[in-house]
């Protein structure tokens, strides 16, 4: 955009110009052809008697161009003037163009062209608006006189002029590149001399040429040029006294630069400037000596005003090396060249025709040169430049020396912050990435080099040494790189010292290097050891494209920065190593826990196997592996990875690593090829883990892994191994007991389906859980539909009737189900309850239900397992037996009773002194004591039936133990002595009264006494004796009374079941068969009493009956005796 804005303020005004000269061609023979070529020739010579103020060239040419328009204007028009002006303009622009300096030409990059165009664009539309102007105001052409009228008119047409002249000049000034506001810089004095002073004359020479003389006209232009050349030889002197106040300025400027600016690029490029404005010079070169490198180096070089950085170059025969070498100043004033030559130097590469060097020199050496050249015939430089030249050089070298040493402390003070910053940095991260990264790029800017390769030691052993980073260096560097000299060196202490090469084509030591690194354009370089303390951990090697010299304070430098390095990298390495084994560890337990979750979802003992093993080899990151189990023949293989069919023939043999971790403890071995014998599970295992799998203290078999690389179990590895051949074991033992058990459950699904009974459980939650197909015909339930909902859903529906078909009241169960779910039912009231009840239906069915609860391993109820079994036969054969044995007591009764009483009438009526009375009594007694067993037995039937459908009332009162053991002695005595049995009692004083009714219970003694006299044999003993209450174990408040024979005894199994009417022992005889009902009559009695009855091996060889009565309470008695 200000490109287009600088060509449109040249190109519009020059076009509106051409249009008004095109539209104002002069008449021919219209106006005076000389007088317009004198006044075109006037405002050429004042052009260039103006001045370059600053930016701006200001001129009183405009006085001129006034002057030919007020002297040959005609009638109102003045085409003449305006082409006479441009002419000029364009004569005058030519002509100072051309006297112009080169160099001011150069420096202001003036273009003919456009500055013709520019000047004459100025002038043509200034004098034609001007004249415009003059012309609204009524001013006379050609002005013939000058009187009061004139004056309005003639101050309009300067006015006009000027200001559009200087408006055009401010407009355009950017485009010839020209401050606008240069002019107003200068002095006022200056801007009124040049451009005001000859306006007087452009209104008085009109006047004398048309109304006076030619005399008066010439002394008028005379007047005109006099007043123009006081004015230009005033401005001149003024001007070159600037000039030289400029000079001494520079000089000022330049000594207070170099006494305040220390950096040398700042302080050269100060020198530079003020050398420019005092010698307008567009190639500048400084170059100093490096003395460590015996180089030229250019720290300033600027080539047609442009910097352009040199690199640096070897010393040479050029003009600045001889400069340097002699400490003396050149000037070569042209041909430059052939002047080189001449004195058997280089020529410089640039094409300088004018050149000037001077020295750069310190007490002690020489620091270098400052030199300057041309390129132009137009510039030459004098002794006085090279005067001037030295004057700043003398300056400079003493700042350019102060600097130096100001740099060099400066960059080692830069070296320490960078070096304190490195250590901040690597002591900030323990990532090894990170590190090496910073190492290396911090080693460029810490060392000034050129290239970094830096190798790291991977193994432990110090036999891998890899390229870990480089910078500078190309990839095929990296493909095959060099190992460092550093690596060859065997001696620790030669390894520790840095190896420094200055120059690669000369050090014999690179010989072998040379090749490589001459590709990689590398002259010089520094090996340094990195280690920490005796651990070496790689080597740093700093590459620089020349060949150089290093000071010790630069080796210090690189062995501090090659010792934080180390540090950082073992730091990295000894977190990285920690860092991993801890995420190993993490893993190992995720691991641990994925492989517990599918453990635990397999059923499988080949995928446990598959598992342990794949788990195992994953986590320590093995190649190969095996799994192998103990049974009675030893170990055999029961799953493997990766090994060949060697390794398998060898892998549980004798000495084998299976077999030797059978002694409990796990075994690592770091790497098989250093161990005797032929441990490795193939030539390709170095290291190996063998751990075994053990419960308890015993070993069940070996887990054996195997690595590619030599060292890869820690102690991490085998902890989790055995963690996880703990959880092996385990997981290997649920599924063998899953096994067991389905198989057992499979067992008992076929007893339970072929068993007669029907079986239903509740849980604690009030589900039915188990049942069997027997419930469905005996009950009329179907197990799928009642296993679908919880009982208290079951209970609701009416139509199921639930309750009523398990033989429970309505609410009865529903009151059980709630206890089991509360944990608060009572399993000691139900426990081996017998309930018989009939199930409603199209046949009459009676179902015996018995209640078991349901204990877990602590003892809690957590359910209830009702057995249900179809009684229906037996008990319709026990209500015939009922029916049977009703109508036979009522059959026998009558006919016993009968014979009893003619039994007692027959002895009445005998007489007592008849010799036939005592055959008589015996023969009445016999007979009386059978029919009494008969009645007995009777009774006992009657009772029996009456106590079992609980009709029977028992008349409690109090009992005399001993009068009812007497009664028995007196009953069975004459028995016993026929069967010579002795028949004793033995009743403690402290036994009480009992509480029982007398009859009932003095023939529980009587049926005992008799069973056992039948199965006593000849001169045994049956004996009745009893216990003090609570004693002999009965509960509180009840007497046992035991009756004891010296019989066969009873065995175990018929101990319960004797007490069954009917019930005979098998193969047991007594002297008289019995009919199966005295001991059914004595169990239901003493239970009828509430105590119990039970069978004991005697220890004399026979057996106890035991039973108990309850212990009467004599204030009972007492209150009953009082209301009788």
């Amino acid at each position: 955009m200000t490109r287009i804005n600088n060509a449109a303020s040249v190109i519009i005004p020059g076009v509106l110009a051409a249009a008004i000269l095109a539209a104002n061609v002069p008449a021919q023979g219209g106006y005076d052809l000389q007088a317009a070529l004198f006044f075109a020739a006037l405002v050429a010579l004042l052009l260039n008697l103006g001045t370059l103020l600053n930016e701006g060239l200001i001129s009183p040419a405009p006085a001129a161009a006034l002057m030919g328009y007020l002297t040959l204007g005609k009638d109102g028009a003045a085409p003449a003037p305006l082409w006479s002006a441009a002419a000029g303009s364009v004569l005058g622009v030519s002509i100072w163009y051309l006297r112009a300096p080169w160099s001011l030409r150069r420096r202001h990059n003036e273009h003919l062209l456009r500055a013709v165009i520019a000047q004459t664009s100025r002038m043509t539309i200034g004098l034609y608006l001007g004249g415009l102007a003059y012309r609204a105001f009524d001013g006379r052409l050609p002005l013939d006189r000058l009187d009061n009228a004139d004056i309005v008119p003639l101050a309009v047409l300067a006015g006009v002029f000027l200001a559009a002249y200087l408006g055009l000049l401010v407009w355009q000034a950017p485009a010839q590149r020209r401050r606008a506001s240069s002019a107003g810089e200068q002095p006022w004095q200056t801007l009124s001399g040049i451009i005001l002073l000859p306006l007087p004359f452009a209104a008085l020479g009109p006047v004398a040429y048309h109304a006076l003389s030619p005399l008066a006209f010439g002394l008028t232009i005379a007047g005109l040029l006099g007043a123009v050349i006081g004015v230009y030889v005033i401005n001149q002197g003024q001007a070159r006294l600037r000039q030289r106040v400029r000079e001494l300025s520079s000089l000022s400027a330049v000594s207070q630069a170099m006494h305040a600016n220390m950096a040398p690029h700042a302080l050269l490029d100060v020198i530079y400037q003020q050398l420019h404005d005092l010698l307008r010079v567009n190639n500048f070169t400084v170059a100093l000596v490096d003395p460590s490198r015996d180089m030229l180096v250019f720290p300033h070089n600027t080539t047609g005003g442009r910097t352009e950085p040199l690199p640096p170059r070897e010393m040479q025969r050029g003009l600045i090396e001889h400069v340097i070498h002699e400490r003396k100043p050149l000037l070569l004033v042209d041909s430059v060249p052939r002047r080189a030559r001449a004195l058997g130097l280089t020529p410089p590469q640039s094409p300088a025709y004018s050149w000037l060097g001077v020295p750069l020199v310190a007490p002690d050496r020489a620091l270098g040169c400052m030199a300057v050249y041309s390129t132009s015939p137009r510039q030459r430089f004098s002794p006085d430049d090279l005067h001037l030249l030295s004057l700043i050089a003398a300056q400079a070298e003493i700042a350019i020396d102060n600097s130096s040493l100001y740099g060099q402390a400066r960059d080692r003070s830069m070296q320490l912050a960078l070096l304190n910053n490195v250590a901040t940095v690597l002591g900030g991260t323990l990532d090894l990435r990170r590190i090496l990264d910073y190492v290396r790029s911090s080693a460029e800017a810490v060392a000034g080099c050129d290239a970094v390769a830096l190798y790291v030691w991977w193994d432990d052993a110090r036999r891998t040494l890899m390229l870990a980073r480089y910078s500078g260096l190309s990839d095929a560097f990296s493909v095959e790189p060099p190992e460092p000299m550093l690596a060859a060196l065997e001696d620790g202490a030669r390894r520790r010292q840095p190896v420094i090469v200055t120059n690669s084509q000369v050090d014999r030591r690179a010989a072998h290097l040379r090749p490589r690194l001459d590709r990689e354009r590398k002259r010089a370089w520094v090996e340094l050891l990195l280690a920490k303390g005796d651990d070496l951990l790689g080597i740093l090697v700093l590459y620089y494209d020349e060949p150089r010299q290093f000071s010790a304070e630069e080796i210090e430098l690189f062995r501090n920065f090659a010792n934080l390095a180390a540090l950082a990298i073992s730091n990295a390495r000894l977190y990285t190593r920690t860092d991993e084994a801890l995420q190993r560890r993490v893993e190992q337990l995720s691991a641990l826990a994925v492989v517990s979750r599918d453990l635990a979802s397999t059923l499988s003992l080949e995928d446990i196997y598959q598992l342990v093993l794949g788990r195992a080899m994953e986590a320590t990151e093995s190649a190969a592996g095996a799994l192998l189990l103990r049974d009675d023949d030893g170990l055999h293989l029961v799953t493997q990875r990766g090994l060949d069919s060697a390794a398998l023939e060898r892998i549980a043999g004798a000495g084998s690593l299976a077999q030797m971790v059978l002694a409990g403890d796990p075994l690592v071995i770091a790497d098989a090829a250093q161990e005797p014998g032929d441990l490795a599970l193939s030539d390709r295992m170095r290291s190996h883990l063998a751990v075994p799998v053990k419960r308890g203290d015993a070993v069940l078999g070996a887990v054996v892994l195997g690595s590619e690389r030599a060292g890869e179990y820690n102690q991490d590895d085998v902890s989790f191994v055995s963690q996880l051949g703990a959880q092996a074991h385990i997981a290997i033992d649920n599924v063998r007991l899953f096994h067991h058990i389905q198989e057992a459950r499979d067992r008992l699904v076929i007893i339970l389906d072929s068993m007669r009974e029907g079986l239903i459980l509740v849980d604690a939650s009030g589900w039915i859980t188990l049942t069997n197909p027997q419930v469905e015909p005996l009950l009329g339930l179907d197990p799928t539909v009642i296993g679908q909902r919880p009982v208290a859903d079951l209970l609701d529906d009416r139509a199921l009737s639930l309750a009523e078909r398990l033989g429970f009241a309505p609410n009865e169960l529903s009151a059980i189900v709630a206890g089991l779910a509360a944990g608060a039912w009572e399993p000691d009231q139900r426990a081996a309850e017998r309930v018989t009840y009939e199930v409603a239906g199209p046949d009459r069915r009676f179902i015996d239900r018995t209640d078991a609860p349901v204990h877990d391993r602590a003892g809690r109820v957590v359910g209830l397992l009702m057995v249900f079994a179809d009684v229906t036969e037996a008990y319709s054969l026990a209500q015939a037996r009922q029916e049977l044995t009703s109508m036979i007591v009522h059959d026998l009764r009558g006919p016993l009773t009968a014979v009893m009483t003619s039994l007692k009438l027959l002895d009445e009526v005998v007489p007592a002194d008849d010799p036939v009375a005592p055959a008589i009594e015996r023969t009445t007694g016999m007979a009386s004591r059978a029919v009494r067993k008969m009645l007995n037995l009777v009774d006992s039937l009657l009772d029996i039936s009456k106590m079992e459908t609980g009709a029977i009332a028992l008349e409690f009162g109090p009992l005399d133990l001993r009068e009812a053991c007497a009664a028995v002695v007196d009953d069975l005595g004459p028995l016993a002595q026929e069967l010579n049995i002795t028949l004793t009692t033995d009743i403690p004083p402290e036994v009480p009264l009992l509480k029982a009714d007398s009859e009932k219970a003095e023939r529980i003694l009587l049926n005992l006494v008799d069973n056992a006299l039948k199965y006593t044999p000849t001169g045994g003993r049956v004996a009745i004796h009893a216990h003090a209450p609570g004693l002999g174990g009965a509960a509180d408040g009840f007497v046992r009374i035991d009756v004891e024979d010296t019989g066969p005894g009873v065995p175990d199994d018929h101990k319960t079941r004797l007490f069954d009417r009917f019930a005979q022992l098998d193969g047991q005889r007594g002297r008289r068969r019995g009919t199966g009902l005295g001991l059914a009559f004595c169990r239901l009695a003493v239970e009828a009493h509430g105590g119990q009855i039970w069978i004991e091996d005697s220890p004399q060889s026979g057996a106890v009956f035991a039973f108990t009565l309850p212990v009467a309470a004599l204030d009972e008695w007492a209150i009953e005796d009082e209301d009788w």
